[in-house]
């Protein structure tokens, strides 16, 4: 991303230790939740929407394997889903007892840039939910495309309609991949 600006260095907080301060700081963007039951169980997404018509990013789980590393699915794992919504406090029924589904709520959202340790550098978007509960999305090159033309058009913007000047966030110190990141989904 030749054309991310960084304007300010800004000090790398782990996210674990953000603060309620630190995380004000950052824009909002709207989030969508949505689970479905299906006879075959419940199938659930997450869709991180950075520009309505243009850069919707569904946002996907990791599952641990049982030799002790981790991938990452193509999708939300239905319990990651049910824990983050107990932990929004998000209602499940309506006023007339039908069960919710759908959910649209606001995320705070950090860019963070670093390099894994081969020396390729990365991009990622660490949505924060709440205090404790984040997910670390890395952004595919075409995601990267994107982003980088609705920064530049002035088309990135938050909740409010207020467009976002992306200061990235350098990570320092290098990964060797997505799964080495510390606590990568809730």
């Amino acid at each position: 991303m030749q054309n991310a600006q960084e304007t300010k260095v800004v000090p790398f907080v782990e996210l674990k230790n953000l603060t309620k301060e630190d995380v004000k700081k950052y824009p909002l963007f709207p989030v969508k939740l949505r689970r479905t039951v299906t006879k075959s169980g419940i199938q659930t997404s997450v869709t991180l929407k950075l520009n309505e018509s243009n850069l919707q990013i569904p946002l996907v789980s990791s599952e641990r394997l049982s030799n002790g590393s981790s991938r990452q699915l193509r999708y939300f794992q239905p319990d990651i889903f049910i824990a983050l919504i107990l932990e929004l406090d998000l209602p499940q029924v309506d006023e007339n007892g039908k069960d919710l589904n759908d959910w649209n709520i606001k995320a705070a959202v950090r860019f963070v840039k670093g390099k894994y340790k081969s020396d390729k550098e990365y991009f990622s978007l660490e949505i924060v939910f709440k205090q404790y509960k984040y997910h670390v999305h890395f952004l595919s090159q075409p995601q990267i495309t994107i982003l980088e033309h609705l920064i530049k058009n002035k088309k990135l913007v938050d909740v409010t309609n207020k467009p976002v000047k992306v200061d990235w966030i350098v990570r320092p110190d290098a990964i060797d991949d997505i799964e080495e990141l510390e606590d990568f989904s809730f």
